[in-house]
């Protein structure tokens, strides 16, 4: 276990390791991402909101003069973005717009000679599926994740009970696959987020979702890359966002004495704080605070903290005094992350009364023998 300091919390200690554990520097991380941009032809984008198809979708096709309902109804899109259109085998809707895709299907009606030119046409999505992406960089959780999950009708298969409101925006953008990925660090660059479609690059600037200025959300398609640069620690980042975690999960570890009146963990010892919080502000709820000043105002508290990446076990151990006086100091006053563990130990006073209280509970049965 290694004792960490100064420098190494500002970074939050998980950040600290996975940087250092980089072969270049921020600065030439960031040189590097910037030259595989110019080398995949990225372009800096400021929104792109119109929501195309993809596999997993669903949609519905109306034709007014097809009675029958030959060609007319719900279609699942498949991996390859085609439906199955009867006498038309597959076909090709992937990365179109629903009205791009109406007007490519009524086309393709008109040349097989099933219908006349001017037929009606309606096509609407029915659910916009599960998208699977690829979010690497300042993130939390970096790897495969799943945005606008299916609900439960669709998982089941039945495709017939499903209704949706034309209009109604799905929960599959930019942001979300963000958020799914464990929302970013705050190492995290957010002037350069990059979106990778195939062969195409784009570049998007998050900034103004802290700024509350308007900012891009593009519409994400099935197998979509995502990188989060990395760069500088940056305290704006951590609160609450869209692209952040809501809160954090912390173990807590009393003293010996613990307060019976002031115990605010769950039965397995945790306590979930807003992201954002500070180290001092996990003191009161771990029974660091308060008390007799004479016995409790020496009293030491210890964060822990696991990088989830490597590993790597951190310490920060401070007198909650030294803690609570100099609130405002980054270096002895860190931001929870989730997973941290707080404990607190007490002070010498204390230590002292309980040894001796400890050697009376042992000689005192003895006592009441030899009295006998």
């Amino acid at each position: 276990m290694k004792s960490l300091c100064c420098v190494g919390f500002i970074t939050s200690l998980q950040i600290l390791s996975r940087v250092s554990a980089s072969p270049h520097s921020s600065t030439e991380v960031l040189n590097l991402f910037q030259y595989q941009q110019e080398a995949g032809k990225s372009e800096v984008v400021e929104a792109v909101d119109v929501p195309t198809l993809s596999a997993g979708d669903r949609i519905e096709v109306t034709i007014p003069v097809d009675t029958e309902a030959i060609f007319a109804g719900p279609y699942a899109i498949e991996g390859d973005g085609t439906i199955s259109v009867p006498f038309l085998g597959a076909f090709k809707v992937g990365e179109l717009t629903a009205e791009e895709s109406a007007r490519s299907l009524q086309q393709a009606l008109i040349e097989a000679e099933y219908f006349l030119p001017g037929f009606e046409l309606d096509l609407r999505v029915l659910h916009y599926g599960a998208a699977i992406v690829h979010v690497s960089g300042a993130v939390f959780d970096p790897g495969t994740a799943e945005v606008n999950r299916d609900p439960l009708e669709l998982q089941a298969g039945s495709l017939q009970s499903l209704t949706q409101i034309p209009g109604d925006a799905p929960r599959r953008r930019l942001t979300d696959a963000i958020r799914a990925a464990g929302g970013i660090t705050p190492i995290a660059d957010l002037k350069g987020v990059r979106l990778q479609r195939g062969d195409r690059m784009q570049t998007f600037d998050l900034t103004g979702i802290f700024e509350g200025a308007p900012y891009p959300n593009p519409f994400i398609l099935d197998g979509d890359r995502i990188v989060v640069p990395e760069d500088a620690f940056n305290n704006e980042w951590v609160r609450p966002s869209i692209i952040t975690p809501p809160d954090v999960t912390v173990f807590l570890s009393s003293t010996t004495i613990p307060s019976s009146t002031n115990s605010s963990a769950n039965d397995n010892g945790t306590l979930v704080f807003p992201y954002g919080t500070h180290f001092s502000q996990a003191l009161g709820p771990a029974n660091c605070l308060g008390g007799t000043q004479v016995s409790n105002a020496r009293r030491h508290a210890v964060l822990v903290r696991t990088d989830r990446l490597t590993g790597q076990v951190y310490t920060l151990d401070r007198r909650v005094e030294d803690i609570a006086r100099d609130s405002d100091a980054s270096v002895e006053n860190p931001f929870l992350m989730a997973g941290d563990l707080v404990a607190c130990y007490d002070s010498t006073v204390t230590n002292i009364r309980e040894f001796f209280r400890t050697v009376g509970d042992i000689i005192l049965p003895f006592s009441l023998f030899w009295d006998t």
